[in-house]
């Protein structure tokens, strides 16, 4: 089975949670964010901080915040954060197929919830949220690099 790999150039690099781990996507003085990081983010766009320990989509307009004001299928975002979120999909660790380019984007956090699954934040065209969630390792997700 093949599928078209998102543009490199656009949505820049899908990365196994393990690379991740290792502490060197990051140039010196930056990192990928702890779970609690992105949690501290959603709180800054005015997420409730009742529904922040919730997993699935939550929240009002933060993932709209979030996403770039164009290149979205549908769901175009506002971009009032800054962060600029593509919709570059994701790859799937059962087949390494990929998926829903222009639709949706992952981003790992670098922190795990348990030995076989690791926390990411999630944004689809449709949702003006944003999903709380974990998933394999294996599994191709983008990273953004915070200051430490």
């Amino acid at each position: 089975m093949f599928s078209v790999i998102p543009d490199k150039d656009i949505y820049g690099s899908l990365y196994y949670w393990y690379v991740v781990k290792t502490n060197k996507l990051c140039p010196t003085g930056w990192h990928v964010p702890v779970e609690s990081e992105f949690t501290t983010l959603e709180l800054f766009l005015g997420m409730d901080p009742a529904v922040t320990p919730n997993w699935d989509f939550r929240g009002t307009d933060q993932g709209t915040q979030l996403k770039s004001t164009t290149g979205w299928t549908t769901g175009n975002g506002t971009n009032t954060s800054g962060f600029t979120a593509l919709p570059g999909g994701y790859r799937y660790n059962v087949d390494g197929t990929y998926n829903l380019a222009g639709s949706m984007t992952y981003f790992w956090a670098s922190d795990q919830l348990d030995a076989a699954r690791g926390w990411y934040r999630r944004l689809d065209g449709a949702q003006t949220g944003v999903n709380k969630g974990a998933t394999e390792k294996p599994a191709g997700k983008y990273v953004r690099c915070l200051k430490d």
